[in-house]
């Protein structure tokens, strides 16, 4: 069956959707913005990622991630409103934690807009990429 088979029942396309995100809720790091790049809410796994407490986070925003010190400002503010305008979806680059770490992620985003087509949320999913973000199963992978 293809994914957007009409053979799936409509009642089951809420329930998926509910699993779908909890789903990536305990496997990303999720952080959601404001349309103005304000960090409205955050996941456990980005708490731990960036190094921020649940009420420190909120004060931040995506200008704040990208690094305080960014001497690209402006090309962050382009981004984010390529991101805000749907354009962007997808990029990899490093952004800065709170104790000062580099993380160098892989970062998926999705606007979510109002009927007015003005940004509701937006979602961003970061992959760690960082050096020792995967380490192998030792057992499946001993002596490799």
């Amino acid at each position: 069956m293809d994914i957007a088979s009409t053979a799936l029942p409509a009642k089951h396309n809420g329930i998926e959707r509910r699993g779908l995100m909890d789903a990536l809720d305990a496997s990303q790091s999720l952080i959601w913005f404001n349309g103005a790049g304000v960090v409205v809410d955050a996941n456990k796994n980005a708490l731990r990622l960036f190094a921020y407490g649940e009420s420190d986070i909120l004060k931040q925003d995506y200008f704040a991630l990208c690094g305080a010190k960014s001497k690209q400002i402006l090309a962050d503010k382009r981004e984010w409103a390529r991101i805000t305008a749907g354009d962007m979806c997808h990029t990899e680059r490093s952004y800065s934690a709170q104790d000062g770490r580099e993380v160098w992620s892989s970062v998926n985003f999705a606007a979510l807009k109002n009927d007015d087509r003005s940004i509701r949320r937006v979602l961003a999913m970061f992959t760690d990429m960082g050096r020792f973000a995967w380490k192998p199963n030792e057992t499946r992978w001993a002596g490799y």
